[in-house]
């Protein structure tokens, strides 16, 4: 344990963790004294004192078919309908009524040392190695294509250079 100094009355005490700065009875007194700004005494005392509101006890399996047969019995219905009514789910939303998003990309978080921009599509992406540059295999195999294409015309542009022709 190392020894520190205490901010607040400056005495010397052993800290058990790196990063204390006051002696264990400042940090009571100040523990107090926020306690009392901010009236937690009061509201401590009041939920404990007060009467609290009696609690419904859990109704049970048995306890719930008795009530839902009642309840069905005051309803006209029998059971097994009344249960069907009540808990029927929800219709699913229909396709037409379900708001497509925008699928323009954008780029989530900034580019960084790791983050890129797809030289394909411009989406912001995390490249595992320094030299990536497109964000999806979708994008790669576009690149490369596009790639090869420019590779082939500049290769035969200079062998028609090479040969005066």
């Amino acid at each position: 344990m190392a020894e520190k100094l205490c901010q607040d009355c400056e005495t010397v005490f052993e800290s058990k963790g790196g990063k204390a700065m006051f002696c264990p009875s400042c940090i009571r007194k100040r523990q107090s004294e926020f306690a009392k700004s901010r009236n937690l005494n009061k509201m401590g005392n009041d939920a404990h004192y007060k009467p609290q509101p009696q609690r419904t006890a859990k109704v049970g399996n048995e306890d719930r078919l008795a009530a839902d047969s009642a309840a069905a019995l005051a309803a006209g219905m029998s059971y097994g309908k009344y249960m069907a009514m009540r808990y029927v789910p929800k219709p699913p939303t229909p396709a037409s009524k379900i708001e497509e998003k925008p699928t323009e990309p954008k780029a989530t978080k900034p580019c960084g040392d790791h983050y890129k921009a797809c030289i394909i599509c411009g989406k912001s992406f995390y490249a595992y190695v320094h030299n990536q540059k497109c964000c999806s295999p979708k994008c790669s195999d576009v690149h490369r294509h596009r790639y090869a294409a420019e590779y082939g015309r500049k290769k035969y542009a200079e062998r028609k250079a090479q040969n005066g022709e």
